[in-house]
């Protein structure tokens, strides 16, 4: 009787941690996908600023030389 009760105390254990295991699994990819997708996000923005700012040099380039 004593093991019945701690094989089911083991295998509610298992199955509880099981759980916690798969919740912090999803949790680490859901991490990393926004770590990715903000990464990509920053370098978008850096481009784009970097492209603004090498035509703005361009325009003022064209405009002091005329």
């Amino acid at each position: 009787m004593n093991n019945e009760k701690t094989d089911e105390s083991l295998k509610s254990f298992l199955f509880t941690f099981k759980i916690h295991i798969d919740r912090f699994n999803e949790i680490t990819h859901d991490l990393y996908q926004q770590i990715t997708d903000g990464s990509k996000t920053i370098d978008h923005i850096f481009t784009q600023t970097n492209e603004q700012m090498w035509n703005d040099i361009e325009k003022t380039t064209k405009t002091i030389t005329q």
